[in-house]
Formats: C-alpha cells, sequence, structure tokens
C-alpha cells in the first residue's frame, strides 16, 4: 500500500476491509482443519489401507494448497488496497460534480447499476450509467435516488469514480455502457445455463442408473414374493463359491456374497440356475455370505421352485424378501438424492433465467 493516509471518509471501509479478510482467513483455515481432522478420523476408524493411503494424499495436497490460497489472498487483499488508494486520490485531487445515482433496481455480483443524472448547468442530453461496488464489500449501496458529489477524472465507460454521500459515507463504482454491459449478462447468462446443463448431464448419468437398479429391484421383489407360490422340484447343487467385489459403505470395501449353481427339472427337461434368493448382492458381512454356502454346499440335495411361465427361472430361497426389500430402501435414497441435486440445479437455471429477464426488461436493449 501507498504511505500516503486513505482520505478520512475511506478509513472505515479500509478497517472493514481488513476484518472481512481475516474473517474470510479464519474460514479457509477451519474449513481446510476440519476436512483433514475428518480424514483422519475416518481412516484411522476403519482401518482400510485406502482410507490411510487417502489421508497420506490429502495431506500431501495440504502444503501446496495452503501456498495457493495465501496466495489468493494476497492478491485480494492488493487487489481490493488499490481500489481504495485510487478512490483516495480522486477524493483527494478531483473536483466533485454533483449528481443525482437513481438505482434501476438491478444488482449482482458486479455491483449495483444505476443512472447519472448531472446537476451541473451542463448536464448532458442522455443520462450515464454507473456500477456501484457490491454491498458485501464496500458499504451498502443506497435503496433510492441519492444526490451525492462525484469525483471522476473520466466519465467515460470503465472510469472509477467516488463519491460522497450527504452524510459523508463514501459510495466506490466504474462507469459502464449500457449496451456492453447488457451482452456481458448476457454472455454470462449463456456460460451459466451451459455450465448447469453439463452439471445436469453429470448428475442425471448416475442418477438414471441408480432408478434403473431401483425398477430392477422392484420386479425382483415382485418375484421374490410371487415365488412362494411356484411349483417345487428337487434340485441339485452343483457348485457352491465365495464371490467378492468392491462396494461403497461410506467408503469403498471388499463386499461378498454366495454364487450358488444348481440343476432341477422343470417342464420335463433339465434345468439350470444360480439364482440363491432373488437381489442377492455383495454385503460387507463375510460370515453371512458364508452361512448360505454351509447350508448348500456341493451335490447337496435340495428343493427349488420354478417360474411355470418361465420354467428357466428358478430360485432355491423361495419368499426371501428381506434382500429386496434392503436394496430397494438404498436405491430409493440414492435415487432421491440424484433427483434433489437435479432439482436444484434446474431451479439454478430458472434463477438465472429470472433474473435476465429482469436485466433485459430494465435496460431494454434489443438482442443481436
Amino acid at each position: 500500500m501507498s504511505d500516503i493516509p486513505l482520505h478520512p471518509s475511506l478509513r472505515r471501509l479500509a478497517a472493514k476491509h481488513r476484518s472481512l479478510l481475516r474473517l474470510l482467513s479464519m474460514l479457509l483455515f477451519l474449513c481446510m482443519s476440519g476436512t483433514m481432522i475428518a480424514i483422519v478420523i475416518i481412516a484411522f476408524s476403519s482401518g482400510d489401507l485406502f482410507d490411510l493411503l487417502l489421508m497420506g494424499l490429502v495431506g500431501f495436497l495440504m502444503l501446496p494448497t495452503v501456498l495457493l490460497l495465501s496466495w489468493l489472498m494476497r492478491r485480494l487483499d492488493r487487489w481490493l488496497s488499490r481500489q481504495l488508494e485510487q478512490a483516495s486520490e480522486l477524493l483527494r485531487e478531483g473536483q466533485p460534480l454533483p449528481v443525482r445515482l437513481a438505482p434501476m433496481g438491478l444488482t449482482n455480483r458486479a455491483g449495483t447499476l444505476v443512472t447519472v443524472h448531472s446537476l451541473a448547468g451542463n448536464a448532458t442530453a442522455q443520462p450515464l450509467h454507473a456500477l456501484i461496488n457490491p454491498s458485501f464489500r464496500w458499504s451498502p449501496p443506497p435503496a433510492g435516488d441519492v444526490t451525492v458529489q462525484l469525483y471522476c477524472r473520466d466519465l467515460r465507460p470503465g472510469a472509477g469514480w467516488a463519491a460522497l454521500q450527504p452524510d459523508g459515507k463514501p459510495l466506490l463504482g466504474k462507469m459502464v455502457d449500457l449496451v456492453a454491459y447488457y451482452r456481458q449478462i448476457r454472455l454470462w447468462a449463456i456460460i451459466s445455463l451451459a455450465l448447469i446443463a453439463a452439471a445436469v448431464a453429470v448428475v442425471a448419468a448416475p442418477g438414471i442408473g441408480e432408478y434403473r437398479d431401483y425398477r430392477q429391484f422392484e420386479q425382483d421383489l415382485q418375484s421374490a414374493v410371487a415365488s412362494g407360490d411356484w411349483p417345487q422340484s428337487p434340485a441339485k447343487v452343483l457348485s457352491a463359491e465365495l464371490k467378492t467385489a468392491q462396494i461403497s459403505k461410506s467408503s469403498w470395501t471388499t463386499g461378498y456374497w454366495a454364487q450358488i449353481e444348481f440343476e432341477y427339472f422343470a417342464a420335463g427337461t433339465r434345468q439350470r440356475s444360480n439364482v440363491l434368493y432373488f437381489c442377492n448382492r455383495p454385503i460387507k458381512n463375510r460370515q453371512i455370505a458364508e452361512t448360505w454356502l454351509d447350508r448348500y454346499s456341493p451335490e447337496a440335495k435340495v428343493t427349488a421352485r420354478y417360474n411355470p411361465a418361465e420354467p428357466d427361472r428358478a430360485v432355491l430361497e423361495a419368499g426371501y424378501t428381506v434382500a429386496c426389500e434392503s436394496a430397494l430402501a438404498e436405491k430409493r435414497l440414492a435415487a432421491a438424492v440424484f433427483a434433489a441435486i437435479a432439482g436444484l440445479l434446474l431451479l439454478v437455471a430458472l434463477a438465472v433465467l429470472g433474473q435476465f429477464r429482469r436485466y433485459r426488461r430494465a435496460i431494454s436493449v434489443p438482442d443481436d
């Protein structure tokens, strides 16, 4: 920062600027430390090698992340301080111009759009337009028309300005060209909608998969219920194996399920099936899966039930619905989460469209 002290009206803004930066630094520190603590707790509580490797990777990436955030904080500090210094120079060296700022009711992250009406004798035929810096950065913009003393070296678009309200509170901003500003808003709206559409596509892909799984488990549940009334047939176990697969239970872990292959007679022919029970999926508890292997050992004589409409479909544990009910509850929750995320993104898209339409009506600039 410059050694020249700030204009007295800007000192309170400078103090607010420093306090906001300190608060932002504290929030970043809490977020990063909280994330690291959560990962450490998960890693040591599960004892899984993958979680321990993940903890090491996060710890390795933490240092460059801290350095990057520190650099961004310094850049933000210098950028905001430079704006304060430039505003201080305008207030000390510039000649005030009495103007009336009339808010147009349009505010976004870039600032509040206002119409500038000159009150001097050489008032221009056409009013000018300006942006007041966002209220979270400096002092809140006026809710209605306000007469101020405007300090600006050049009233052309892009020029920075500072203004003093009747109570002495400052306002900072820049001059804008209304047509160029509208085109910028339109470009941001297009980019935002494109990003939202991409996010919806990313969310929709697994969401559709979860819904398909839900429908499949729903059909399997119906088959499980109906299988209790299917005809019985003597069967023989041909093989019994413990299968494994990676499943997600708060973290990726090994899942187990029993694959039982058996043969039976239906419709006068020998048939084969490997359906122990409907919705047979990998589970985390290995002992439960091994229990099924003990019950259905190879060469064991068992009883199967087959679908009279489809004799090639048979099951050993007829009427067993617990697995399907559990799978349905899990998939129902997953599908609801993906649907909620997609719905939220669509609401954001509608909000962007609504905001853009408000700008279009207020500015009244025709599209190219």
